[in-house]
């Protein structure tokens, strides 16, 4: 196990908790969390999943890794499920959720996959002659790696998002991440799983164990918060109960580790210690804007899906090409190695400031909402106020103090005057940067991991869990 375990030295805790807490889960039974590894290109989600995914394929690699592509054109959302029940409990990746059609597509996509194996249900089809074909719900967990984040609301409630940041893990060559598929750690990963199924197989059904020890460990993970809103709370609560499940994984390898001596009862509770904290730190950033999340947050949010799927593009505020144009909506051009626009001019930037036309983002803005199913409910005057109000934007004044009755202030783009929404670069596109937190404030404490009931089988007492 010690193979399985060393992920967490090579991997925040953050990352390496929910995942391999992923691989120890699924084998036990079916599980309704879909794991939404995301992060940008260079980050390492597909690398690390490869690397858990050996729990179950040895063989995986960040070239070749078990399981199929997530994208459009990787397969049909009905091929996707048929094989999700066929390959019965495991951890199941669906590599690269790629906006091929749109982000919208990519979104609506992730949303089936979440929504089917949250209700283990499988999609009612008939044959030629009109008969209704057997369905076939999903079993084991998916593992689906992306970009961009979804921003439905039915998605984020179903899935256990791990965001992968620029310098979470080391890619070199010869770095840590590298070093987890040297030697024979692939194939003690893999006996890990075997160990862990022949070990439960005489103890089904789990099914009341999984389920009482998944509440015991939401009720524990759940923050009590008294500031909290009716809606923060619940999406606490669903977020708790979502992370609790990949808990339960822990849970059960440990607790065999260490009925079959693998492991003593103090590493157990170090580790116990150190999977819970980064557990509920996942799920605190699951949480980060997603119940409070204002216009201003879904313009951001839509604008940059827009802009990855090339749906939209900005110009340099001189009309031209700007700089590092593909983060722009432009594209490679192969016949004059130049590039060209993508998506449609929508706005201009300079790297510092973004001005955005609001006749023109607006109508992919109402489409982009309706898409995934969350109309604005807005006009482009009531998002421009609230823009506004967030202090994103600046309205021009009357003289006499009042605003006037344009939504927009009036600068000179490409050449001629334009009425824009003018805007920090760095709030439309917050810098990716590792997060160490605010140095002057204080964070809230993690709880002390709790102790769940015993796993089946074992004799006496559950293991001493409390922090080291």
């Amino acid at each position: 196990m010690y193979a399985s375990v060393e992920i967490m030295a090579a991997a925040p805790a953050r990352i390496a908790g929910p995942m391999l807490g992923a691989a120890y889960r699924a084998c036990l039974g079916f599980s309704q969390v879909t794991l939404f590894p995301v992060g940008s290109p260079y980050t390492g989600k597909t690398s690390l999943t490869s690397v858990v995914a050996q729990h179950y394929d040895s063989s995986s690699s960040f070239e070749d890794m078990a399981g199929v592509g997530a994208g459009e054109d990787a397969g049909t959302t009905n091929a996707i499920g048929d094989l999700r029940f066929l390959a019965g409990d495991i951890l199941f990746p669906l590599d690269d959720l790629a906006p091929d059609k749109g982000p919208e597509k990519a979104a609506e996509r992730l949303n089936a996959i979440a929504r089917s194996q949250y209700n283990r249900k499988g999609k009612v089809r008939m044959d030629r002659k009109t008969n209704v074909k057997v369905s076939h719900p999903p079993r084991g967990l998916p593992v689906v790696t992306g970009e961009q984040s979804t921003s439905m609301q039915s998605a984020e409630t179903r899935l256990a998002t791990v965001r992968f940041l620029p310098g979470d893990l080391d890619l070199t060559p010869n770095g840590a991440v590298a070093q987890l598929s040297t030697g024979t750690a692939p194939q003690d990963r893999a006996s890990l799983i075997a160990a862990m199924v022949r070990y439960y197989a005489s103890r089904h059904p789990l099914t009341a164990w999984l389920s009482e020890t998944r509440a015991e460990l939401s009720i524990a993970l759940a923050e009590d918060n008294p500031d909290q809103t009716d809606e923060q709370r619940n999406a606490d609560l669903r977020a708790s109960g979502v992370v609790a499940d990949l808990a339960v994984g822990w849970r059960a390898m440990l607790d065999m580790a260490t009925e079959l001596g693998a492991i003593s009862s103090s590493m157990a509770a170090e580790l116990w210690a150190s999977a819970w904290e980064g557990l509920l730190e996942a799920k605190r950033r699951m949480l980060d804007g997603r119940a409070s999340r204002t216009p201003a947050d879904r313009l951001r949010e839509m604008v940059n899906a827009l802009l990855l799927g090339r749906r939209i593009a900005f110009h340099s505020r001189e009309g031209g090409t700007p700089v590092n144009p593909e983060a722009y909506g432009w594209e490679l051009n192969s016949f004059d190695g130049g590039y060209r626009l993508a998506g449609e001019p929508v706005g201009w930037t300079d790297g510092k400031t973004v001005w955005l036309l609001p006749s023109s983002l607006f109508p992919h803005l109402e489409r982009q909402a309706n898409a995934e199913k969350e109309p604005m409910g807005l006009t482009k005057e009531s998002m421009a106020q609230r823009l506004a109000d967030a202090g994103v934007i600046k309205l021009p004044p009357r003289e006499d103090g009042k605003p006037v009755q344009r939504n927009a202030v009036q600068r000179r783009m490409g050449g001629k005057p334009q009425w824009v929404w003018e805007m920090n670069h760095d709030w439309l596109f917050p810098p990716e940067e590792p997060e160490d937190g605010d140095p002057g404030k204080e964070p809230a404490p993690l709880p002390d991991a709790p102790t769940p009931p015993p796993a089946p089988g074992r004799a006496g007492a559950g293991i001493a869990r409390q922090r080291p």
